[in-house]
């Protein structure tokens, strides 16, 4: 790029290179219309995302969690990578089954998966192009320092059975959930995701 510089200062003075320079530049300036146009659509796509994510579909459907108390035991616990295993092999995986099991007979087409590391995946589609995906992961985090006596290792951590879906995490534990709460989450998972389709379509 200097040499080229150079030769048109030396070929016919500044006016060649900033003529030089506007011709170049044309090409890239559509690239970025087109590329910056790209970002609007997917920034407006995933702004509506996040609005249904926030919005109840259902207002008048509460969860059944068994009363304050099991909540509040939810709430305290910090549970080791076994025992989120085992609620996702237990709860997860079993509740996946019946709704995709309910899912065929709707003539939808549906598919359970044992993926790495524990996870389970739900999906609803082709298998190469699934339109709606929930997925539970054993996640590690650091054990809190309220949550820790001075017997306990510091250094342990515990795991959350958190919800992912085909744009990503969602951030909520469903650890501890009944059989019917999981159910009642892919439900409204799925209903937000036809309800986005629908806007977006």
């Amino acid at each position: 790029m200097g040499l080229v510089a150079i030769a048109l200062l030396l070929a016919d003075g500044l006016k060649a290179l900033q003529t030089a320079t506007i011709v170049s530049a044309l090409p890239f300036t559509i690239i970025l219309l087109f590329s910056m146009r790209g970002l609007l659509k997917a920034l407006k796509l995933d702004a509506t995302k996040r609005g249904l994510r926030y919005q109840s579909l259902s207002p008048g459907a509460a969860r059944s969690t068994g009363g304050w108390q099991r909540r509040l035991r939810t709430m305290a616990m910090f549970p080791r990578r076994a025992h989120v295993l085992r609620f996702i092999s237990e709860t997860a995986k079993p509740v996946c089954q019946s709704v995709a099991e309910e899912w065929r007979k709707q003539g939808y087409s549906c598919n359970v998966e044992d993926v790495e590391d524990g996870n389970v995946r739900l999906s609803v589609g082709s298998a190469d192009n699934p339109e709606f995906i929930y997925e539970v992961r054993p996640h590690p985090y650091n054990m809190p320092s309220f949550a820790m006596s001075d017997t306990q290792d510091k250094e342990r951590k515990y795991f959350r059975a958190e919800v992912h879906l085909r744009e990503g995490g969602q951030d909520h534990d469903i650890m501890g959930w009944s059989r019917e709460d999981v159910i009642g989450d892919i439900l409204d998972q799925y209903e937000r995701h036809m309800h986005f389709l629908h806007l977006t379509g």
